[in-house]
């Protein structure tokens, strides 16, 4: 027992020995005074705030973590004591600690005026940029849109306490943490929060919070709120311990700071490659003069607020905060003041521009930090410009001195440039046809298209030079380009996403974002198409005539009539041996020879000569042809626009239709017996009624012929694309038997279809002889696929409510008719009425004694005045070309005199309700 004493004693004595060594070696390192020497030894355990969910600063998961964590821990070590981390209270509940003594320290606090009545506070040891989060389309651009909105807060936050002086109308809930703001934010409890992307976007992540954005930076006029500095906090009278902690801090390395840094915000604001020494006093002693303009949308422009924002100032600003880098923007009037002052010294860097021969001579250039096709705009009318080479001898508008300029003048030296101000200038004169093209950026020329000009212009087209976005240092500051290139290169994929959701996919206006990047891919996807084309054609000539006859080979063996004909001249210069046997000239007459020569063989004039040439239109066109057996035979020409032998051209279809108008006719006959069944069973009134029904079997009939040409339209459309998709194969000698086929079988597929179409058609309008027990529901399905397509190009939403399959005894397609008669009018009345958001709603119920059909619409419903007379004969509220007053009529002779059921109507809140009830 002695010698256990005695062991223990020697212990205790070494452990508070080498305690006292360290102690001292670290107050040496740190250079503490004796006081505050004398204060560690008597405080070797300080209490420090703990949160639960400010991640990855400060928060607990079965114990405390984080960069504040971390950092204290670090500052411990180098002073000498001991850490009890206090975890559980909310932020408040920890400032009230403080001020009764029950803590003696926080970590990641604001300093404010307020606070500073009872804390004192260390310089700041990290800095964050808050930003303000809502919902993907509810984002803003400046904290002023708040005003009369409510956001999401914790009480006693430094943000929470100046809002509530300076911006009262802006209303603020509470909550005890970032979590519960953002989830709040999610499920629109409130419109808005305010919080650090450190922060913000771990917890995005972390819970899958797919639609809360960062929208915009705070930027208040209390400059000091705009970037938190996060500081170490102790009691007022405590002045000896903020003596230490700041010498602590001082005493921390570069590195160790890295390393921090490097653990906790990888994804957010480390430099992969370190800055060194050197750069980092050259960054610090400097402020840098920034040059550019604010009128290159959306890369650099003003907000309504006289604010400098856009996807290139965004990436400036998180490369500067990366850096630290301080710096003074001025903004020019042109981009040609911007280049010249940096020429001239009075400005030292831009950032959204890239390098040409004449800039290096004096300006160095960072790493590419995003790229963009150059692309062509021209107006509506213009074909497809799959490269550059096209514009050559073309006046095109591009801004003056901009990069686009200098990279597309090198390529191709013969383009006449136009030198406009700005992109939206160079817009102007291509509207105007001063100029044939506009050329800039992909994002600029698409986001003052979709702003100013998309009824007049388009995006016709890309080069194959892409602009790569760097920042251009004057050569006097090029000890910043390896600093400025790391911050580039440390960028990630959570920073980038970060501006892309800001400026593509939350955009109010500029880049349709929902249509930005499908336009980027199809173009991209079209410029590599027409590269390799051009590039195929370049390589060799001899090649293209080898595959030329292929191509003649693979037209002369598909079994339909082809021609080519030369838009000029309309000289036939292809045929295949099908046309020349469809129109019975002798294969060798018909090539060379001009269009004129078939019109002997049509029952069309000169005029089609004019109506078929539309140069760069794929048009369709139906016309008769007189076989040499004088059969009249009708025809369907397909015209595909395309390039042939370095001339304008069309490829020519010839389609034989003839047995699909017999199948048309038909049906006009199926349908004419309707007459005679109707006369038979009214009795009152018969001629007039017979004239009533021949009049509404004509107006149906044209809408059936219109019904049907509308569901031929996308297959036909189909057939000419699979044909210049053979064209286009051939030439990039990708076309093989096994190719050729599959494009047979497609082509198959469609003529089957449009088959098909009209085998629906005759058997849906053929008259029923006898009642029968039929499906409500069926009938219902079979109307809307005929209607469907004339409802979906009108943007009518038609919803279907059906509880059951239920049946009645009538006829079928009568019923069927009645049914289209009632949709159609309501179709009618939406569009005529301009509805914004049209419905249509289709209820069907069955009671114990009856079945009832309900057909509503929001057209916004039918006067009082007029209302008892609409299902007269002849009455009618169209114009008198759209409507022969007959429709509702017929509908109700078929509903109430044949199938004796019942028709009425009456107005709703925002249309018309017409129910349609049968007895059980």
């Amino acid at each position: 027992m002695k010698y256990l004493l005695i062991l223990t004693f020697f212990l205790l004595s070494t452990f508070s020995s080498a305690n006292e060594v360290l102690l001292k070696i670290n107050n040496q390192k740190i250079n503490l005074t004796e006081k505050e020497k004398k204060w560690i030894k008597n405080h070797q355990v300080l209490r420090v705030h703990n949160e639960n969910a400010w991640i990855p600063f400060n928060f607990y998961d079965k114990e405390p973590l984080g960069f504040s964590i971390d950092y204290m821990n670090l500052l411990a070590d180098k002073i000498g004591i001991k850490i009890k981390y206090i975890s559980g209270p909310s932020w408040s509940e920890f400032l009230t600690m403080m001020q009764n003594n029950q803590l003696d320290i926080m970590l990641n606090i604001v300093k404010t005026h307020k606070r500073s009545e009872f804390l004192d506070f260390t310089k700041p040891y990290k800095i964050s940029k808050p930003r303000i989060y809502t919902k993907k389309n509810n984002s803003i651009s400046s904290i002023n849109e708040l005003k009369g909105k409510t956001i999401a807060l914790e009480d006693n936050f430094a943000i929470t306490e100046y809002l509530k002086i300076h911006y009262p109308e802006i209303k603020i809930k509470y909550f005890n943490n970032i979590e519960n703001r953002l989830k709040a934010v999610s499920f629109n409890e409130v419109f808005a929060t305010i919080a650090t992307p450190e922060v913000a976007e771990t917890i995005l992540k972390k819970h899958i919070i797919n639609n809360v954005i960062a929208s915009a930076e705070i930027n208040l006029k209390k400059k000091s709120l705009n970037n938190f500095q996060l500081r170490i906090a102790t009691k007022k009278d405590n002045k000896t311990l903020i003596n230490i902690l700041n010498k602590a801090m001082d005493n921390i390395s570069y590195n160790e700071k890295t390393k921090l840094e490097e653990k906790w915000f990888v994804n957010y604001n480390y430099i992969n490659q370190k800055i060194t020494k050197k750069e980092r006093e050259y960054i610090d002693k400097n402020i840098f003069k920034v040059a550019t303009t604010n009128n290159w949308a959306p890369f650099n422009f003003d907000t309504e607020e006289n604010k400098l924002t856009g996807i290139s100032t965004d990436y400036f600003n998180l490369i500067s905060n990366k850096l630290d880098l301080k710096s003074h923007i001025s903004i020019k009037t042109s981009f040609t003041d911007v280049i010249n002052s940096i020429k001239k010294g009075s400005s030292d860097l831009t950032f959204s521009t890239t390098n040409t021969k004449e800039r290096e001579e004096y300006s160095v250039f960072s790493n590419t930090y995003e790229k963009f096709p150059i692309a062509i705009a021209t107006t509506n009318d213009k074909k497809f410009i799959p490269n550059a080479s096209l514009l050559e001898r073309k006046k095109v508008a591009v801004g003056k001195g901009y990069s686009s300029y200098y990279l597309l003048k090198e390529e191709y030296p013969h383009i006449k440039f136009i030198f406009t101000n700005n992109t939206k200038e160079a817009l102007e004169l291509v509207k105007k046809g001063k100029v044939y093209a506009a050329v800039d950026i992909l994002p600029s020329l698409q986001f003052y298209i979709n702003k100013s000009f998309s009824d007049h212009i388009k995006i016709t087209g890309t080069t194959n030079l892409f602009f790569e976005l760097k920042l251009m240092i004057s050569k006097k500051h090029k000890e910043l380009l390896s600093p400025i290139n790391k911050a580039i290169s440390s960028i990630n994929n959570d920073e980038k996403n970060m501006i892309y959701r800001k400026w593509v996919l939350s955009t109010k206006e500029g880049i349709d974002p929902s249509v930005f990047y499908k336009i980027l891919i199809f173009i991209t996807i079209i410029f590599m198409l027409g590269t390799l084309w051009n590039y195929q054609i370049l390589k060799s000539r001899k090649l293209i005539e080898k595959e030329k006859s292929k191509l003649k080979n693979i037209l002369e063996n598909i079994p339909v009539p082809i021609m080519i004909i030369e838009d000029k001249s309309k000289n036939i210069i292809f045929a295949n041996e099908y046309a020349s046997i469809q129109y019975t000239i002798p294969l060798e007459k018909l090539v060379n020879s001009n269009i004129n020569i078939i019109y002997a063989r049509t029952n069309e004039n000169d005029e089609i000569s004019q109506t078929l040439y539309k140069v760069g239109e794929l048009i369709n066109y139906e016309t008769q042809y007189i076989s040499p057996f004088n059969q009249t035979l009708n025809v369907l020409l397909s015209l595909v626009p395309l390039a042939y032998d370095e001339k304008n051209c069309h490829l020519v279809i010839i389609s034989d239709i003839t047995k699909l108008k017999k199948v048309e006719n038909e049906i006009k006959e199926l349908n004419s017996t309707l007459e005679d069944r109707i006369t038979t069973e009214v009795n009152k009134n018969k001629v007039q009624q017979l004239l009533m029904l021949h009049q509404s079997r004509h107006a149906q009939m044209g809408e059936m012929i219109s019904m049907i040409a509308h569901q031929w339209r996308q297959p036909i459309n189909i057939l000419s694309l699979i044909l210049q998709n053979i064209l286009f194969k051939y030439e990039d000698n990708k076309l093989d038997k096994q190719k050729l086929q599959e494009y047979i079988n497609k082509g198959d597929k469609q003529i089957n279809t449009m088959s098909k179409t009209i085998d629906d058609f005759r058997n849906f309008f053929k008259p029923n002889k006898s009642k029968v027990k039929f499906s409500v529901n069926d009938i219902l399905d079979q109307v809307l696929d005929i209607l469907n397509p004339i409802l979906l190009d009108e943007n009518i939403k038609t919803t279907l409510k059906f509880k059951k399959n239920v049946k009645i005894i009538g006829y079928p397609n009568e019923f069927a008719q009645a049914l289209i008669n009632i949709i159609t009018n309501s179709k009618d009345a939406l569009v005529e009425n301009n509805i914004t958001y049209k419905k249509l709603v289709i209820t069907l119920e069955q009671t114990k004694t009856k079945t009832i059909i309900d057909i509503s619409d929001n057209a916004g419903g039918i006067k009082k005045s007029i209302i008892t007379n609409i299902f007269k004969p002849y009455f009618s509220t169209k114009l008198e070309k759209n409507g022969t007053g007959l429709g509702l009529y017929m509908s109700k002779l078929i509903i109430e005199d044949e199938m004796h059921g019942k028709i009425k109507v009456i107005n709703k809140k925002d249309g018309v309700s017409f129910k349609l009830v049968f007895k059980r």
